[in-house]
């Protein structure tokens, strides 16, 4: 609805890519000490991903590319984050997890959101009313 989907026909998937893009020049991480706090420890703690290493199922680290954008490497995070929350294998248990882990790294990724949100006016207008 904002703009930023992968072209084509078929299934409509966001294109996660072209909001970090279109939004880096403005983004600031250190704006204030609530956003840097968020940045902070989602790029310090990232979220972990599940997925088949070396034959085993589990949980393992979320590394962003090196060299990116810091709008990218937050984009990419918050969508782990997100896949985490919807998709994501919760039963599974996994050592490296606090009891409060999952709800830091939403209401990171929350504040992040908001900050970006008004960074690309057609995302904003099209989930603000």
């Amino acid at each position: 609805m904002g703009g930023f989907r992968q072209p084509g026909d078929g299934e409509a998937r966001a294109d996660w890519t072209a909001l970090a893009n279109a939004t880096s020049n403005a983004f600031d991480p250190n704006r204030n000490a609530e956003l840097r706090e968020a940045f902070v420890y989602l790029t310090s703690e990232p979220p972990r991903r599940f997925v088949v290493e070396a034959g085993r199922l589990g949980w393992y680290p979320s590394n962003p590319t090196a060299g990116i954008s810091e709008t990218s490497k937050v984009v990419g995070l918050i969508r782990q984050v997100r896949n985490n929350l919807f998709h994501g294998g919760k039963f599974a248990p996994d050592s490296h997890s606090g009891t409060d882990r999952d709800s830091r790294l939403i209401r990171a990724s929350l504040v992040l959101l908001r900050e970006l949100l008004p960074l690309s006016p057609q995302v904003q207008a099209a989930y603000v009313d």
